[in-house]
């Protein structure tokens, strides 16, 4: 006779691991302070308008996105002259007036822009990504040795944070024109 084998005590199962939740897709957000989110959402903006021109001819830079409409080399002079308006009116903006093109109507705006634009008309394409460049890095070093209390002024209530504030969806609006530009060139749709 063979001797018998004790049972083996049925296992329990474990419960199942619950999965962690997805880290959030900006953990950088996560606790930032607002002058740390402005510079954050100034510097994806930025990465966005430099994709649009990354790898640009400079030949086709001279050509008009459409009738009527700047070259890739005005829209990357235009973005720079909205940099240099921010450098100029930085500490006035800061105290809490507002800056000079507030309350501009729609009609004022096609003046004001050649006004800034009309002095950097003459650089060519490497000049003025040069300067798109140093403008921007100019205005991100005075930014960043302010400081970051009182954090009102870093949001859109205060005239500091909403010019500002105004800086992203105007590089991602231009990047857009010059990626559709771009996209029905390479179609055969401007050239």
């Amino acid at each position: 006779m063979s001797p018998v084998k004790p049972k083996k005590a049925p296992t329990r199962k474990k419960p199942a691991k619950r999965s962690a939740p997805p880290p959030p897709a900006f953990p950088q957000r996560a606790g930032a302070t607002p002058k740390q989110l402005l510079l954050f959402e100034l510097t994806r903006a930025r990465a966005s308008f430099l994709s649009a021109v990354q790898g640009l001819a400079p030949g086709a830079t001279s050509e008009p996105i459409g009738k009527g409409k700047w070259t890739p080399r005005e829209i990357v002079l235009h973005v720079v002259t909205r940099d240099q308006a921010r450098l100029r009116e930085l500490e006035t903006v800061l105290r809490g007036a507002a800056p000079s093109w507030k309350g501009a109507q729609e009609v004022d705006w096609a003046a004001i822009n050649e006004a800034n634009l009309a002095p950097l008309r003459h650089h060519d394409w490497e000049e003025a990504l040069r300067l798109l460049h140093r403008t921007r890095q100019q205005l991100m070093e005075e930014l960043e040795r302010l400081p970051a209390e009182p954090s009102e002024r870093w949001g859109s209530e205060h005239p500091f944070g909403a010019m500002l504030g105004a800086l992203p969806p105007h590089d991602r609006h231009h990047a857009d024109q010059i990626k559709r530009w771009r996209a029905t060139r390479d179609l055969g749709g401007s050239k």
